[in-house]
């Protein structure tokens, strides 16, 4: 094998290796920001590009819903104290969409 070839060869191992540890890193970030509770939502509707982006580090809480069978239905809720879950608005763009949805304050308080 010539000397051209073999610095070629580990170039791109040094590379690859290098490509691995930034992916791990970013990895470690995002799990991190998904422990803190701070999830971005991304809503991109059916034949557009355009999408929009949600932080809802709030503090009021949120809930998850997913559309099935024709209506939302509550899957979590992460509201806080004196706040409850309030169902999107929107109308659903496929049947297991799933949304996150800012919570309101409760009636009565």
């Amino acid at each position: 094998m010539s000397l051209f070839l073999q610095v070629v060869v580990a170039i791109g191992i040094a590379i690859a290796a290098f490509a691995l540890v930034v992916g791990a890193t970013e990895l470690g970030r995002i799990r991190t920001i998904l422990d803190r509770g701070r999830i971005r939502v991304e809503n991109i509707r059916a034949h557009t590009t355009s999408s929009s982006n949600l932080w809802i580090n709030s503090r009021s809480g949120y809930a998850v819903y997913v559309f099935q069978q024709g209506s939302w239905v509550l899957e979590a809720d992460f509201s806080r104290p004196g706040y409850e879950p309030v169902p999107p608005t929107i109308e659903a763009a496929f049947d297991g969409q799933v949304v996150k949805k800012e919570s309101g304050l409760k009636k009565g308080a």
